[in-house]
This record gives C-alpha cells, sequence and structure tokens, in this order.
C-alpha cells in the first residue's frame, strides 16, 4: 500500500472530536497549570482600540538550557 492509498483511507473526512466537559477533568486541567486562579481576565476582543491595547504589557524571555539547567530570563 502506497502513501498516498494512506493518507486518502477516510477519503478526506476528518474525526472531530471534543473534550467532555467534567469535574474530573477540570479539576486535572487545573492542576497541571499549578491552580485556577480567582479570576480568569477577560479576553481583548477583536475590535479593541489602540487605547486599551496600550495598557497589556507584554515581556519577552530568553529560555535556555546550556548550562544543563532550564534557565528563563527577562530580556
Amino acid at each position: 500500500m502506497t502513501d498516498a492509498i494512506k493518507f486518502d483511507e477516510k477519503k478526506g473526512k476528518a474525526e472531530v472530536r471534543f473534550p467532555k466537559e467534567n469535574e474530573e477533568h477540570d479539576a486535572q486541567f487545573w492542576a497541571i497549570l499549578g491552580g485556577k486562579p480567582a479570576k480568569i481576565n477577560a479576553a481583548v476582543p477583536d475590535d479593541a482600540t489602540q487605547e486599551d491595547i496600550s495598557e497589556l504589557t507584554a515581556n519577552l524571555y530568553h529560555i535556555s538550557n546550556e548550562t544543563g539547567k532550564l534557565m528563563c530570563n527577562l530580556v
């Protein structure tokens, strides 16, 4: 069987799955991230003005493991 035949076994139709919402998965998700924050900030809307965006801050980090340890430094 060639790669082209293997690729088209589903005739180009992908199987789409959505995660089910349940308390166990929710708790596991937040545990991986270090716990659920007390407040989750709202998303920035697509029609946000420059003034709205200027209030946001961004940081750039240099991440490296060249010393054998994972280092994360603010640039």
